[in-house]
């Protein structure tokens, strides 16, 4: 793996030219929330009402994914206001939540960012396949 070699003045990390030519091409991003973009943990209080924790250094990342031109989309198996409003207060265009199965919501989301610019392309499918992993701990998951 290509680590970082630090020779920067301001000792910010310079990554080698092969990493970043591959991150050049990088044009989408998705993500589950729970464990991923949250500790996992969900907690509910008394009445019924739902708590989780989204770190705010995640939120900074995601907001200059976006203004380098990186689309963000969050696919999440459950529902939760919670959730749609912080996707909401950081901008994020695609938010699809209930979704288990994850790979046709990708595959969705990408058909519609090929379509509002034309390019839609029903053979992508293929293509994708090795980019889409399971998620941790999903052949475990119940």
């Amino acid at each position: 793996m290509d680590t970082p070699v630090v020779d920067a003045p301001d000792g910010r990390p310079q990554w080698p030219a092969c990493v970043l030519a591959k991150a050049a091409n990088i044009r989408l991003i998705a993500l589950d929330v729970d464990g991923i973009m949250s500790d996992g943990k969900v907690y509910f209080s008394a009445s019924g009402d739902e708590l989780k924790a989204f770190n705010i250094l995640d939120g900074l990342g995601l907001k200059q994914l976006m203004a380098a031109g990186i689309t963000v989309a969050v696919i999440t198996g459950r529902r939760s206001p919670l959730t749609e409003k912080r996707m909401t207060d950081l901008g994020i265009p695609h938010l699809l939540q209930g979704r288990e199965d994850k790979r046709t919501a990708l595959l969705e989301i990408v058909d519609l960012i090929l379509a509002s610019q034309g390019k839609l392309d029903t053979a992508l499918a293929p293509y994708l396949e090795p980019y889409l992993k399971p998620a941790r701990g999903a052949e475990s998951a119940p």
